[in-house]
């Protein structure tokens, strides 16, 4: 067997098989989820806006600002999100 030379270890405490580490076998579906999510936001976004005009009864105005505010709390709750964790959950 090769090991690492770098002091990695495994799961249960053994030295890490260099074969069996470090490979990229979770990157597809990564990269598909994110795929999808951006899919489906943009898909949200446009949609948003006519939903908010021709089933809501807003102005064309009223109704885009209505989907901006939508996109930038979209944008900023991971940042919320992300600094709640850092500081208090560890």
């Amino acid at each position: 067997m090769i090991y690492t030379n770098n002091g990695t270890i495994d799961d249960c405490g053994n030295r890490a098989n260099e074969k069996k580490t470090g490979t990229w076998a979770a990157c597809p579906f990564i990269l598909g989820n994110e795929f999808c999510e951006r899919l489906a936001y943009y898909g949200m976004s446009s949609n948003l806006v006519l939903y908010f005009k021709y089933k809501l009864n807003q102005k064309r105005t009223t109704a885009s600002n209505n989907v901006l505010k939508w996109s930038g709390t979209c944008y900023i709750t991971p940042l919320v999100g992300a600094f709640l964790a850092d500081s208090y959950l560890g």
